[in-house]
């Protein structure tokens, strides 16, 4: 799955023995600061460290870069250059993969200026509504799917709990 990535983001991100992803940020001037994303082999502190980090933008991106394979979401036709919030951040959309789509550059400005429709299609999401309860459709499945936390495609909303 690294090697769908964008080329900036794949440099930044490496791999340990068990399989997880390490992502290198942002220097303090000495020090590398590193951060696990995704912990395979459920060692304690990479686990620990995890549930710490939570969801981040760097996170959310490489999820969202990682289930396009680097075309856009929208017309399948040309290279996912941009992010897309269904529901933006100015209304509480989150970075979230559930709340990003990755877009070529023509799609990204059609559904901002195409917003009812997109809005029909699942591409933007009105700000009273859950991005992750809202299907979207995605041409390169040429079917609807709901995004989930996990940077997935799925077949039905998130369980609703009581």
């Amino acid at each position: 799955m690294l090697d769908q990535l964008p080329a900036r983001i794949r440099a930044k991100v490496s791999t340990n023995d068990e399989g997880c992803w390490i992502w290198g940020g942002a220097s303090d001037g000495s020090t590398i600061l590193r951060e696990t994303l995704f912990c395979r082999c459920g060692h304690e502190e990479h686990v620990a460290r995890e549930a710490r980090c939570g969801m981040t933008e760097a996170k959310a991106r490489l999820l969202v870069y990682a289930r396009s394979g680097g075309i856009c979401e929208r017309c399948s036709q040309a290279r996912g250059v941009e992010w897309q919030h269904r529901k933006n951040r100015s209304q509480g959309g989150l970075w979230a993969p559930e709340n990003g789509l990755h877009l070529c550059s023509p799609c990204h400005r059609y559904v901002h200026h195409n917003v009812a429709e997109s809005q029909d299609y699942g591409w933007s999401v009105k700000s009273c509504f859950d991005p992750a309860t809202r299907p979207v459709l995605v041409q390169n499945l040429s079917r609807w799917v709901y995004l989930d936390a996990y940077g997935d495609y799925v077949d039905f909303p998130p369980a609703v709990s009581a």
